[in-house]
C-alpha cells in the first residue's frame, strides 16, 4: 500500500485544520473569558448601585423619624424637669408643714 500525492494532500489539509483549531481556539476562550468578565462586572456595578440606592431610601425615610423621635423626647424631658421641679418645690413645702407641727 503506497501513499499517492493525493493522500498526503488530504493529511496535510486535516492537519492544517486541527493546527489552525489549535491556534483559534485559545485566543477564542481567552476573548470569551474577556467578554464574561466584563459582562459580570457590569452587572456587578448595577447590582451594587441599586443596593446603594435602596439603602439611601430607607435611610432618608428613618431620619426624620428618628428627628422627629428626638423632638418627642426633648418635649418630654423638659415637661419632666419642670414638674420635678415644682414637685420637689412640693414636697419642700409638705416637709416645713411638717417640720412646723412637730416644733409647735
Amino acid at each position: 500500500m503506497t501513499h499517492t500525492h493525493a493522500d498526503s494532500f488530504r493529511f496535510r489539509k486535516t492537519g492544517s485544520i486541527i493546527l489552525e483549531i489549535a491556534i483559534t481556539a485559545p485566543i477564542f476562550l481567552l476573548v470569551s473569558a474577556f467578554l464574561l468578565t466584563g459582562i459580570t462586572c457590569a452587572r456587578a456595578d448595577v447590582l451594587f448601585s441599586q443596593a446603594i440606592d435602596q439603602v439611601t431610601q430607607e435611610i432618608a425615610v428613618g431620619v426624620p423619624a428618628v428627628g422627629g423621635a428626638i423632638d418627642l423626647m426633648e418635649a418630654v424631658l423638659s415637661i419632666l424637669n419642670s414638674n420635678s421641679s415644682s414637685v420637689t418645690e412640693t414636697g419642700d413645702a409638705i416637709k416645713r408643714k411638717i417640720s412646723r407641727s412637730k416644733n409647735s
